[in-house]
């Protein structure tokens, strides 16, 4: 029975071995060749082309995904901001309408004390 290294050792590996330059050279070459051309390679040629291939859209694909966390993280702090505003948009005007309604009973208070009467609604004082 053959012993075959894992994927992840022969990637590691084989950049161990090969020139970034010449890893890239492979990778464009891979990304535009035919399968057929690629089968008619010997075999360590096709390996490394494969293998260049793979490490570069593994980079490409990280890159992407990480480009579209960030978009999606944007878009839900963007909604997440919005509905805050409109919540406190919300509330600032119910507060309003309290502040209004609370100057207007202070406002009685005052002409009913400086009247000498009562506010409106309440009971004359006994004593």
């Amino acid at each position: 029975m053959k012993y075959k290294k894992p994927a992840n050792q022969v990637l590691i590996g084989f950049r161990r071995e090969i020139e970034k330059e010449d890893e890239l050279k492979l990778a464009r070459e891979g990304g535009q060749t035919t399968v057929q051309h690629l089968a008619e390679l010997e075999s360590l040629r096709r390996y490394a082309t494969l293998t260049a291939l793979v490490l570069e859209l593994t980079a490409t694909l990280t890159d992407e995904a990480l480009n579209m966390f960030e978009h999606l993280v944007g878009q839900l702090f963007k909604r997440s901001e919005r509905a805050h505003a409109e919540q406190f948009h919300a509330s600032g005007k119910s507060i309003n309408e309290k502040v209004r309604l609370y100057a207007r009973v202070g406002q009685a208070l005052i002409e009913a004390r400086s009247s000498g009467g009562c506010a409106p609604g309440t009971a004359p004082a006994r004593g």
